[in-house]
């Protein structure tokens, strides 16, 4: 099965939930990507003047490492729309940024952090960090 394969059967079990008025996502269950890296703990979110900013403690245990790369995803349900930064900054840096649209201000937007090695072939699990309204 394909990665991405594996992701949408993941979704498509975990991630759905029954509402009005049809079946739509549970945005916390959401998984953007699945994977055997290690990931980060004490992670917090923020949104301000267009940007999403996110910051974790390192975590070098394992198989991450401190030139590992965070992923970052914005996504937009209103509009039907994600923003992503799959280069946003390094593990070692404990924080990462996303510039935002400024057509997003005054939208609500759901917030996801993962990580890659450095050289794209290991990803971890998504860690879905909230929901915020763009100031």
């Amino acid at each position: 099965m394909s990665a991405f394969n594996a992701a949408v059967s993941y979704n498509m079990k975990c991630a759905m939930k029954q509402g009005d008025p049809g079946v739509g996502l549970d945005y916390p269950n959401v998984l953007v990507s699945l994977g055997s890296l290690s990931s980060a703990s004490n992670v917090h979110a923020e949104v301000g003047e267009s940007e999403l900013r996110v910051h974790w403690e390192t975590n070098v245990e394992g198989n991450a490492r401190s030139d590992d790369m965070a992923m970052l995803v914005a996504h937009n349900p209103a509009r039907g729309v994600s923003m992503y930064d799959l280069n946003a900054g390094k593990r070692v840096n404990k924080k990462a940024g996303l510039q935002l649209p400024p057509a997003w201000k005054g939208d609500v937007i759901e917030t996801y952090l993962a990580f890659k090695t450095a050289d794209g072939t290991v990803v971890s699990d998504s860690l879905y960090t909230g929901r915020y309204l763009v100031r």
